[in-house]
């Protein structure tokens, strides 16, 4: 996804009605540029995606039609209801650059909430962010109105989906390298508040809200020995990261090795802990897990 930022021209990114993502490519290049076009794999994004952008979180505007898209290099962004070139709207807050804008939700009166998962890492630099658990990342407000940056929560490991909660109350967000949610008060006497809203048996990822107000988690690996030590001990992990281990290696220990199935849908057809899923990658659905007694259920996906 490029934009005017810093006064750099674009490579003209253009986002269509019919939005593609295809690893990183949130639309059609205008200029049929060969640097940022269509790749097989996303694999082929990663050397280029802090110039051709990486959108990670996509959100309409059910009111205005508008498109707000979280890019992990060029921040917030809007394109409008018929298309054209993405608008920049943030790429700093107090003065810090957004280093890898994350995921977003909007509430009923058109504020955008979103993630800002370091200040240090970049996407393509994840693996060291997980490793170091570097505690830079932010919660931060948009307000369309006034068009005015707020930053809500600091000191965040690896913050990144958002979603709101069905009657917009509150609102959720992952915090990866804890391995929980944690829940943002948007209303009553909590309001401006957060608490911790349930611990997952492993790492989350993005986490969305069904018709029914039940949170879908994506979580990408479950909690093993080699993560819990290296949890306890940040220490360990930076002396990991100057050692020559290569990262295929860093992964395998992290995810619990090789052989993971996938399930894909296959003509509409799926099971119920698949439909209203967004994602056809899953490997494993764990047993519906109640945050309280009354409170919303947790449908934990498992992804390859």
């Amino acid at each position: 996804m490029s934009c005017v930022i810093n006064n750099r021209p674009p490579l003209g990114t253009q986002v269509e009605l019919r939005t593609e993502l295809a690893g990183g490519a949130a639309g059609a290049l205008a200029d049929q540029s060969e640097l940022c076009d269509p790749k097989p794999s996303p694999l082929n994004y990663m050397k280029n995606e802090h110039i051709c952008g990486r959108p990670l979180g996509l959100r309409f505007d059910k009111k205005t039609g508008d498109l707000y898209i979280a890019d992990a290099y060029f921040g917030l962004m809007k394109v409008g209801p018929e298309g054209g070139l993405a608008t920049s709207l943030v790429t700093e807050a107090e003065g810090v650059p957004l280093r890898f804008t994350n995921d977003l939700d909007i509430d009923d009166e058109g504020n955008i909430y979103f993630t800002d998962s370091s200040a240090h890492y970049q996407r393509r630099n994840f693996m060291q962010l997980v490793f170091t658990a570097e505690n830079s990342g932010r919660l931060l407000k948009y307000e369309s109105l006034t068009q005015r940056t707020t930053v809500l929560l600091r000191n965040l490991q690896f913050p990144n989906g958002v979603s709101m909660s069905r009657d917009g109350s509150f609102f959720v967000l992952s915090e990866g390298s804890l391995g929980r949610l944690r829940r943002f008060w948007l209303k009553g006497d909590k309001a401006g508040t957060s608490d911790v809203f349930a611990l997952l048996p492993g790492f989350p990822d993005n986490v969305r809200t069904n018709e029914k107000g039940e949170f879908w988690v994506a979580i990408h690996c479950r909690k093993n020995l080699y993560t819990h030590i290296l949890g306890l001990y940040p220490k360990p992990r930076k002396f990991l990261l100057k050692l020559p281990i290569p990262a295929k290696i860093h992964s395998l220990l992290r995810t619990g090795g090789s052989g993971r199935e996938r399930w894909e849908v296959v003509d509409g057809i799926c099971s119920d802990a698949i439909c209203g899923c967004l994602s056809v990658g899953l490997r494993e659905i764990a047993d519906r897990m109640d945050s309280s007694s009354t409170g919303p259920f947790l449908q934990l996906a498992f992804m390859e």
